[in-house]
């Protein structure tokens, strides 16, 4: 099946529309890209997965999107290029996460992609392994934290524990697929699945191992703890004044006055 037709594409550049949109949206501006851009390989494979009409998804093989992917990989280079003018450099990088269990041990990794596509994902890269030679582009495999530069870096990313790497860089900045926003650290709890609440905007909560632990993410490939627990979360944000440069001693402490002891422990054992 040729699944290149049927995908769900760019206006301008006819890629996957959530990486497309990166150069498409209304947000995008080549000047405040900083010169060094790190691309999550996962990330964009979920952005092409999520192209595929869901009627096409069960009739997938690796050989039908194998090819395409890595072209669209390529392409993605090309057009970065050539909107900055050979200015922001690349760096594509394939996260095998081993890290997570020691890093984030409260943590559950979900599924990241529908149905049958997880396996397809291990299957591609495990052929991409055994042939480089036959890959367009070139990328780098990461066990654990992102490898660390000098200088600014923009990231590409749906998996919130790179954010984790922030410490490596000058500066880290997100840039998200769909809207093509960059977001700065301050700016990072808004990937966490916090919940509903209506001054959202307003708590402020730090983006760190223990908030990673506690909410998971929008995104849906990590799991938090349960209702109880992040809206006791909420509340100590919200009655101690957190912001998101709040610091452990500081949850520390905010955790130390609850007064229900179970849970109590169920928090210090996440930070």
């Amino acid at each position: 099946m040729d699944i290149s037709t049927k995908r769900l594409l760019g206006g301008k550049y006819f890629i996957s529309m959530g990486t497309a949109m990166i150069f498409e949206s209304s947000e995008f501006d080549i000047r405040k890209w900083p010169n060094l851009m790190y691309l999550n390989l996962r990330t964009l494979y979920r952005n092409y997965v999520a192209s595929i009409p869901t009627d096409y998804q069960k009739h997938v093989k690796v050989k039908d999107m194998l090819e395409d992917f890595f072209k669209e990989v390529s392409t993605v280079e090309t057009i970065i290029k050539e909107v900055s003018q050979n200015r922001v450099k690349i760096l594509f990088y394939y996260p095998r996460y081993e890290h997570l269990d020691k890093v984030l041990p409260e943590v559950t990794v979900l599924d990241y992609n529908p149905g049958i596509f997880d396996q397809l994902e291990l299957d591609m890269w495990a052929f991409a392994k055994r042939n480089q030679m036959l890959i367009p582009f070139f990328y780098q495999e990461v066990k654990g934290e992102l490898p660390p530069a000098n200088e600014p870096v923009l990231l590409l990313s749906s998996f919130i524990t790179d954010l984790l790497s922030a410490s490596r860089f000058p500066a880290l900045y997100l840039i998200e697929s769909f809207t093509g926003k960059i977001k700065k650290r301050q700016e990072w709890h808004t990937k966490l699945k916090i919940g509903n609440v209506k001054n959202i905007d307003q708590i402020g909560i730090p983006f760190n191992k223990f908030t990673i632990q506690v909410f998971g993410d929008k995104s849906g490939a990590y799991k938090g703890q349960d209702r109880v627990i992040r809206k006791v979360v909420r509340e100590m944000a919200i009655n101690d004044h957190w912001s998101p440069i709040t610091t452990r001693d500081k949850i520390r402490t905010s955790i130390n006055k609850l007064k229900d002891h179970d849970i109590k422990k169920i928090l210090l054992d996440l930070l």
